[in-house]
């Protein structure tokens, strides 16, 4: 491990003593990849844009974060400041490999820029990829393997995706609706065993004495990030499946719409997101290692998930905010037999 370890100290060193004015642009960089964010940015094209690439963008970038959170905690790998404190700048917690922000930031991007076609997005989009990398490096809070780990932990994902998408998206679309939703909540419990089996199987870690507070607090955040990530997995599957049957709202319309969707769309989401961490609090104080604890969190994020992609697309048919499309002609039972086009599933 130390022919990984301490090159990679030498190269995070290096940035910092040699670009050491750009720290506060690689902070704003770095902090640009976190969850919030990227939820205002999915839901934006979800809710404003064009639903059906959104909805794919929304649960490959889901499935990307069970995926990271997954091999963080096999892993348990360090971060530079846990070796040298000098080397952390600004606030991160967890362990370091893959990096979140790096596989983020790929999934993202390299989706949005094959959506748009454009040489020059294209091109924005992996200079934006490079500087996230190169962000969390020079604030200490990635080595250079784990960013690397990130990036070739979203080539695969998205890869799969591309497999998928070619290959079997035309026959789950004409699944039942019974089927979808079974699949909706036997992917994520799939991602559950696969968790449960690795922590079986991870190895003790070699943690050196000055670590091991370091260490304590990061096995907690694996934890709260996993169940998050699991939550956020299954009330988006659910969420989007109930939305077909029930909503069926179009992300089209007047400017003004469109606006209004988001507004209030982001109001309410981020309303549950931190009201509802602020109501679990007042119970179960954050960093409680119980049952209860993780409870609340996994019900958190799945309420979250279930707002955003279903009762809001359902307030903004109700009100007029978005259009619907009728609903089908016949039974959704049938749906196998007689799949038909929508104009924007």
């Amino acid at each position: 491990m130390d022919r990984i370890i301490e090159p990679g100290l030498a190269v995070v060193e290096w940035l910092q003593i040699n670009f050491s004015g750009t720290v506060g642009l690689m902070r704003v960089i770095s902090s640009l990849g976190e969850f919030d964010l990227y939820l205002l940015l999915v839901l934006f094209f979800y809710w404003c844009v064009q639903k059906s690439r959104a909805k794919h963008l929304i649960y490959v970038l889901a499935v990307g974060s069970v995926s990271i959170n997954i091999f963080k905690h096999f892993f348990q790998a360090g971060r530079p400041f846990w070796y040298d404190q000098n080397l952390l700048i600004g606030e991160t917690s967890g362990y370091g490999i893959p990096s979140g922000h790096a596989a983020s930031a790929a999934i993202a991007f390299i989706y949005l820029a094959g959506w748009a076609k454009k040489g020059w997005i294209w091109f924005l989009a992996f200079l934006w990829i490079i500087l996230m990398g190169i962000s969390r490096m020079m604030l200490g809070h990635h080595f250079p393997h784990d960013v690397l780990a990130g990036y070739l932990l979203a080539a695969v994902i998205l890869a799969v995706y591309w497999v998928w998408l070619r290959n079997m998206y035309p026959a789950f679309r004409e699944r039942i609706l019974g089927q979808r939703f079974w699949l909706a909540i036997l992917f994520p419990l799939a991602f559950a065993g696969l968790f449960a089996v690795l922590t079986w199987l991870r190895p003790l870690p070699d943690i050196a004495a000055s670590m091991r507070e370091l260490a304590a607090a990061a096995e907690l955040v694996s934890l709260e990030d996993v169940t998050a990530s699991l939550a956020l997995l299954l009330g988006l599957g659910i969420g989007f499946v109930l939305e077909g049957r029930d909503v069926r709202f179009t992300a089209d319309g007047e400017w003004w719409r469109r606006g209004l969707r988001y507004i209030l769309g982001v109001a309410v989401t981020l309303g549950f997101l931190y009201g509802l961490r602020a109501l679990f609090a007042s119970l179960v104080p954050e960093g409680d290692a119980g049952w209860v604890f993780f409870t609340l969190r996994f019900i958190r994020y799945f309420i979250v998930a279930m707002v955003a992609v279903y009762f809001m697309p359902m307030f903004f048919a109700v009100t007029g905010l978005a259009d619907a499309e009728p609903r089908p002609g016949i039974n959704t039972s049938l749906n196998r037999l007689f799949p038909g086009r929508r104009r924007d599933q």
